[in-house]
């Protein structure tokens, strides 16, 4: 394997992330499927694109949160040649908080409950708005509010 998305042993996956592996070299087609490409306790659509040799996993419903899943490619996944992998290929990773998600964007809330950003593109901080107009109360100038 050359590459798997997301990477091993990371963490804060959005549940709706596709899974994805690319082949060192053209794999059948015909023997990438969703018995040969499985995501530990997510059933999905397996696809395969001859062009950039990847395969991608997309799970029929949103993966669990704060979860740790695997992946396998199993040795019943073949090149082009009819050569199977010499032993699985397995890798994990571990979603994250989500909040929600709207299509490619993901909101995601770190344990204390600031806002972390959306999709894979971290957020500076959580947000700080005004509570009211006027002097508060001991130099306090707004409140933290998660979204």
């Amino acid at each position: 394997m050359h590459a798997t998305s997301p990477l091993n042993e990371v963490t804060g996956v959005a549940i709706n992330a596709p899974i994805s592996v690319v082949f060192s070299s053209s794999a059948d087609p015909t023997t990438i499927n969703p018995t040969t490409f499985v995501v530990s306790g997510a059933t999905g659509i397996v696809s395969y694109d001859g062009a950039s040799k990847t395969a991608t996993f997309v799970s029929t419903a949103p993966l669990a949160k704060l979860t740790t899943y695997t992946a396998t490619v199993t040795t019943s996944g073949k090149s082009t040649t009819g050569t199977a992998l010499a032993a699985d290929y397995t890798w994990s990773f571990t979603t994250g908080p989500v909040v929600a998600t709207h299509e490619a964007h993901t909101l995601v809330l770190k344990s204390d409950e600031t806002l972390w950003g959306w999709g894979s593109i971290p957020m500076a901080n959580s947000v700080t708005a005004p509570t009211r107009t006027g002097t508060a109360p001991s130099g306090h100038r707004g409140s933290r509010r998660s979204l």
